[in-house]
C-alpha cells in the first residue's frame, strides 16, 4: 500500500475531508490503519488486558486516573509485574490530580518491580516537577502505522515532564499496514499552542455536506465551538448531539442545558442519555470522518488539558460508529425547543450559574 490517496480514490466525500485536513497540522495522515471499535467498557477492558498480555518488548501507558483495575479475575498491577518479570519494559505516566487518591503502595509495588513511573503535574509541593503555575493543566490523554505516532506522543510528553530517558532499542515506531483506513493521531497540548482536535473538528464540520453525529461526556463548548455546529445546521447539515442527561458532575449537565435554546432554534437536534453516565467522546461526519479520543467539547479540553484523539478517514469505521451512535439515540430522550422553554425558573437559574462556572473551571 502506498499513499493514502489509494484509499481515498473514487470517494468524493473522503477526498473532501482529506483535503480539508491537510492544512490543519504537520501530523501525517497515515494509511494502513486497522481500527476496531470498542463500544462498551467491557470490550475496552478485554482489549487492554489482551494487548498487555501480548506485549513482547515494552509497555508505555499513560493514564489520567490510574488504579489497580480487577477484570475477569485478573489484577492490572499484577499483570504489569508479571510482564516486568518476563523482561518487558514498563513505563507509566499518570496524572497528579486524576490519580491523587490512588494508594501509593500500588506505585511502590510497580517501582520495586522495575517499572519507570512519572507523575504528570504533581499536586504535592514537595514533589519534583511541582509547579504552582501549572496546577490547572492536566493529562487527560490502535493497530498499524499510527501506533508509531502514539508512541512519539508518549515519549514527547514523558520528556516534557522531565522523565528519565527511556530505552529506545527495539521499540517499534514503524509498523506494517494492518488495515485500509487512513488515520491521524491528534495530540493536543494547549500550553504548547497545539489544539489539534478542535482544528480537525472545525475543518471536518466546514467540509460536511450531509450529517454530523457527535457525543461528548461534558458539553460546555466555547462560543466558537457551538457556533460551528449551529452554522452547519443552518446550511442544511443534519446535526445530532448525544449528550449526558445524568452526570457525575451535575453542574456540567446544567451548563450544557443553558445553551440548548441557541442550538435548537438554529436546527441542531439534541438527545439526552439518562440510563448511565456518558463519558464517550466520539463524532462522525458524512459517513467518512470519525474522531475517537479523550477531548470533550469544553473549555478545559480546549485551554488546559493534554488530550489525544484518533482522526480516521474511512467508511468502515464511520459506519460502525454511526450505527453505535444511532443506537444510543434510540435510547435517548429527544429535547425539543418547546420542552426546553417550559423548564422551571429554578432550573433556568441553575443553568445560568453553571454556565458561568464552566467558564472558569
Amino acid at each position: 500500500m502506498d499513499a493514502p490517496e489509494q484509499v481515498l480514490a473514487q470517494d468524493e466525500a473522503l477526498q473532501r475531508q482529506a483535503a480539508a485536513h491537510d492544512p490543519v497540522s504537520d501530523c501525517p495522515l497515515l494509511d494502513g490503519a486497522g481500527v476496531t471499535l470498542l463500544p462498551s467498557g467491557a470490550d475496552a477492558m478485554d482489549a487492554m488486558f489482551a494487548a498487555i498480555e501480548a506485549a513482547d518488548q515494552c509497555l508505555h501507558m499513560e493514564y489520567y486516573e490510574f488504579e489497580d483495575v480487577h477484570w475477569r479475575g485478573r489484577s492490572l498491577v499484577d499483570l504489569l509485574i508479571e510482564k516486568l518479570r518476563q523482561g518487558i519494559r514498563v513505563a507509566l505516566s499518570y496524572d497528579g490530580a486524576g490519580s491523587d487518591e490512588t494508594d501509593d503502595a500500588l506505585f511502590d509495588r510497580l517501582t520495586q518491580a522495575g517499572a519507570r513511573l512519572l507523575e504528570f503535574a504533581p499536586l504535592n509541593p514537595l514533589r519534583r516537577r511541582f509547579n504552582p503555575l501549572r496546577l490547572n493543566d492536566r493529562d487527560h490523554r490502535i493497530e498499524g502505522p499510527p501506533v508509531g505516532e502514539v508512541q512519539k506522543l508518549f515519549l514527547h510528553n514523558w520528556c516534557q515532564q522531565g522523565g528519565d530517558t527511556l530505552p529506545q532499542d527495539g521499540a517499534r515506531t514503524t509498523l506494517e499496514p494492518a488495515g485500509d483506513e487512513v488515520m491521524r493521531t491528534d495530540g493536543s497540548a494547549p500550553r504548547e499552542h497545539e489544539q489539534l482536535y478542535f482544528e480537525s473538528l472545525k475543518a471536518a464540520i466546514a467540509a460536511s455536506r450531509s450529517h454530523i453525529l457527535l457525543s461528548t461526556g461534558y458539553f460546555m463548548p466555547t462560543h466558537r465551538q457551538w457556533q460551528l455546529l449551529a452554522a452547519a445546521a443552518e446550511r442544511g447539515v443534519a446535526v445530532d448531539l448525544i449528550l449526558a442527561g445524568y452526570s457525575d458532575i451535575p453542574a456540567c449537565v446544567r451548563a450544557a442545558r443553558a445553551l440548548y435554546g441557541r442550538l435548537l432554534r438554529r436546527g441542531v437536534r439534541i438527545h439526552e442519555l439518562h440510563d448511565g453516565i456518558l463519558h464517550a467522546k466520539v463524532a462522525t461526519i458524512d459517513g467518512v470522518w470519525t474522531a475517537i479520543g479523550s477531548s470533550n467539547l469544553d473549555r478545559r479540553s480546549f485551554v488546559y488539558n493534554n488530550e489525544i484523539d484518533a482522526i480516521i478517514l474511512g467508511r468502515r469505521t464511520a459506519g460502525a460508529v454511526e450505527r453505535m451512535l444511532r443506537g444510543w439515540m434510540q435510547r435517548a430522550e429527544r429535547v425539543t425547543l418547546e420542552g426546553w422553554r417550559e423548564r422551571s425558573v429554578h432550573e433556568r437559574a441553575g443553568e445560568l450559574l453553571s454556565r458561568v462556572w464552566s467558564r472558569y473551571m
